[in-house]
């Protein structure tokens, strides 16, 4: 159930990027685009005062099931293991 719901949820990120430039240049984006988008302050890290607070529950959960070193923060390695490849 955590998969599905974490799964779901970084889709609803990738709905953040609709009508943005780089889904307009490559039909959908590539984590580590969206990383960068997300990662307002430039540090290599997602917080949650970096994503709007509509969304802070749901990069709650991803940050649950991602966070390998325990900062509360996905880095960009832990943004893309987590983030669901389509097949």
């Amino acid at each position: 159930m955590r998969r599905i719901v974490a799964w779901l949820g970084m889709w609803s990120v990738i709905g953040w990027f609709a009508g943005s430039p780089v889904l307009a240049q490559e039909g959908r984006p590539r984590p580590e685009q969206i990383f960068d988008r997300l990662d307002k302050n430039d540090d290599g890290k997602i917080t949650s005062d970096e994503v709007p607070e509509q969304r802070r529950e749901m990069f709650g959960r991803l940050v649950e099931k991602g966070d390998e070193n325990g900062d509360g923060a996905l880095s960009r390695d832990e943004f893309i293991k987590v983030f669901p490849h389509r097949g």
